[in-house]
């Protein structure tokens, strides 16, 4: 039974290498300016020729990482293979992944940050419109009232009217309530943009990080010599 279970252990490790190593290429082929590096080490690939029994083995080991529904021709995994068997661009490429990952990531979470800000500017919005609606409301009852013609029957009535479906007092309470609501909000939104704003320059340092990551792969693949 241990027998059995290191050989199991193994093609789990195996699989799990396997795995690994076909996401790096992965990464590699289907990132626009990573690919512009393998087009380097193709084009080498070209120059040595078909010859080379170095890029014979290269490609026989590179079959078992190409993807059955890859769009990109297999002299991309190929280059992407030989890129990635450099002992100096392991940890790169890897980091490289990551970080790419973590754009990816924090895009999406922009991407919902930035609905959840529309989202509330317009709630903000038609509290905006609807205060305004109430102070003036408020406004004209408390002209009548002050100004109007007190004799005035038509005036009384209009002001019975205020008493039973607007009362001043019952206006205020509701104003007060949207400003709170409002000055809540707006403190709210205010957040949101400081951590949008946030979010934006943590993407500029992660993007920036990788443009130097490529620079590095660039430079390792052009003075990759294959033959």
């Amino acid at each position: 039974m241990p027998c059995v279970s290191v050989v199991m252990l193994g093609m789990t490790t195996h699989s799990e290498n396997l795995m690994r190593v076909q996401e790096e290429l992965w990464y590699l082929i289907h990132d626009e300016d990573a690919k512009n590096i393998l087009e380097v080490i193709i084009q080498k690939m070209n120059e040595t020729g078909d010859g080379s029994e170095r890029i014979k083995q290269w490609r026989d080991e590179a079959q078992s990482f190409i993807s059955s529904d890859t769009k990109y021709d297999e002299k991309y995994w190929v280059a992407a293979y030989i890129l990635h068997l450099s002992t100096t661009t392991k940890e790169t490429i890897q980091e490289f992944i990551n970080i790419k990952q973590e754009i990816s990531s924090l895009k999406n979470e922009l991407s919902e940050l930035e609905e959840e800000i529309e989202e509330m500017e317009c709630e903000i919005e038609e509290l905006e419109s609807d205060l305004e609606h109430k102070e003036y409301k408020l406004s004209i009852i408390h002209y009548d009232i002050y100004y109007g013609d007190e004799d005035s029957e038509e005036e009384t009535e209009e002001l019975e009217d205020y008493e039973d479906s607007e009362d001043p007092e019952v206006l205020e309470i509701e104003i007060k309530e949207l400003d709170d609501v409002l000055g809540t909000m707006e403190s709210n939104l205010g957040y949101l943009y400081y951590k949008r704003n946030d979010m934006w320059d943590q993407l500029c340092e992660l993007q920036y990080k990788r443009e130097k990551l490529l620079a590095n792969l660039k430079e390792i693949g052009e003075h990759l010599v294959v033959s």
